[in-house]
């Protein structure tokens, strides 16, 4: 998918292309994540980032429970 220049809204708001939100299949009201990785933002699903700490998981063969991956999540954030 090529690039597209968006603007940044009233409050902060960015409207994602009919393309990419298409190509994502997310709908009004979807959550996404959003991380800042290397001075970009990346937006994804959070079914995305869990499908790929599970591959991450299996290839390393780790267990790691709800618990401990949500307390995880929330030291990466700041929370």
């Amino acid at each position: 998918m090529q690039e597209q220049r968006i603007r940044i809204g009233e409050g902060g708001r960015v409207i994602i292309p009919a393309s990419y939100r298409k190509a994502l299949g997310v709908q009004p009201g979807d959550e996404l994540v959003i991380r800042l990785q290397n001075g970009e933002l990346r937006l994804f699903q959070q079914t995305k980032a869990l499908e790929r700490l599970r591959a991450a998981l299996k290839e390393n063969k780790v267990a790691l429970s709800v618990e401990d991956f949500l307390a995880s999540r929330r030291e990466d954030s700041g929370a």
